[in-house]
């Protein structure tokens, strides 16, 4: 698919997004997780909506690493074009990873275990589907994870917002 439809459709639910990263921010206050001195990746970050939700909310992102595979994004700051599967990090480097809309595109979950360090956190935001059989599979290959929180949100869809920290 192409960028533009990918930009007309995530932009089409900014304002649901806006809900989300709202319930993201008090799972992420009430488990003490503050982004200051962190490095973070934010994959598939598309264009910026949780940045920009972030800094709205007086929280600065100069310490995000952006990673997407749209070219159009490249004007931002600190943004890697790169593919989920293979990221170009050295091992153990990020406090913090953000997967918010984008963990089914994600095929090779050793990459997220091999950039997170030891007690990093993962924030996977995933819409369900009526077969989540492909998602249930990634989230036992996170058997070196413990889960902190986890919650339905209903919307446009139903989506599963999980917290873990790495072991």
């Amino acid at each position: 698919m192409s960028s533009i439809y990918f930009k007309k459709i995530y932009s089409s639910w900014k304002i649901l997004q806006e809900k989300k990263y709202n319930m993201i921010l008090k799972l992420l206050n009430k488990h003490r997780i503050k982004f200051n001195k962190k490095l973070i990746l934010d994959l598939g970050c598309g264009p910026f909506f949780f940045e920009k939700f972030l800094e709205k909310n007086k929280i600065k992102t100069k310490n995000f690493i952006l990673l997407d595979k749209d070219k159009d994004l490249i004007k931002k700051r600190n943004f890697v074009i790169a593919d989920f599967n293979y990221l170009p990090f050295k091992s153990e480097i990020f406090d913090i990873v953000f997967c918010i809309d984008s963990f089914h595109f994600l095929n090779n979950i050793h990459e997220i275990k091999r950039v997170l360090r030891k007690d990093g956190i993962l924030l996977i935001s995933q819409f369900l589907r009526m077969d989540n059989s492909e998602l249930l599979k990634k989230l036992k290959l996170l058997d070196d994870f413990k889960v902190l929180d986890e919650f339905l949100f209903n919307w446009r869809e139903r989506e599963i917002i999980i917290l873990l920290r790495k072991c």
